[in-house]
């Protein structure tokens, strides 16, 4: 999988007593529901919700999917020849601001109907973009977990620093030209927008791993997963 740019930011590894123990801000009477598919709410200052699982998952463990960037369902093989918005190379057919990565349409952002999110989901959810992720990133303390709560799935738990609510980013690995690689070990999710002006064929993507975070400019082809937002 090409990565242009991947800074590593050490995560936190203490978590609070109270927050071990904080349930991710669900009711019993599941009230922080939208179109069938939870929530929580980590008190974060844009006051953006955030989803539970990852699209394609019905719980937290649960990896779900991998999509290529602008398209809406998984498949079992991701290169150019296989994506939908290329000439089966590295020229793009939509979503292309620069003429050196293909047509160029001016458009960076997914429509509606090109994001995995609200696709699936329904119309009050999205991909997230860079500053919300980071937003995420940020406004929790992170540790990685091995076997999440003994459900065999690894990934980084997230605690709220304003609510004590949790997160947990399963390790769903990627797809690229090797087939599904890295289960397990690392993980990332796709933003909703893509490089522009100068990177009209990569998307920032937020990877992670037991190390920390860091943001690359993927290519627009792998398989990456998806965790929305309410809009």
């Amino acid at each position: 999988m090409k990565t242009i740019t991947y800074l590593i930011i050490t995560l936190a590894t203490i978590l609070c007593g109270t927050s071990c123990t904080a349930r991710m801000g669900l009711t019993a009477n599941n009230e922080n529901l939208i179109g069938g598919h939870e929530y929580v709410d980590l008190g974060l200052p844009s006051g953006k919700l955030w989803a539970t699982c990852n699209v394609g998952a019905t719980k937290e463990t649960e990896l779900g999917d991998l999509f290529a960037w602008g398209e809406t369902k998984p498949k079992k093989e991701y290169t150019w020849k296989t994506y939908k918005w290329s000439k089966g190379n590295n020229s793009m057919t939509k979503y292309c601001s620069n003429s050196k990565f293909g047509t160029v349409d001016g458009k960076a952002v997914l429509e509606a109907k090109d994001d995995a999110a609200t696709t699936n989901w329904g119309r009050k959810w999205r991909t997230p973009t860079y500053e919300e992720l980071e937003e995420l990133r940020k406004g929790c303390t992170w540790k990685w977990v091995n076997n999440y709560n003994g459900s065999g799935t690894n990934g980084g738990l997230g605690t709220s620093k304003v609510n004590g609510s949790n997160i947990f980013l399963p390790a769903a690995g990627f797809g690229d030209e090797t087939g599904l690689t890295l289960i397990g070990n690392n993980g990332g999710f796709w933003s909703v927008a893509n490089g522009g002006k100068e990177n009209s064929e990569a998307a920032p993507a937020m990877h992670f791993d037991e190390d920390g975070f860091g943001w690359g400019a993927t290519d627009r082809y792998n398989g990456i997963s998806v965790r929305a937002v309410v809009k």
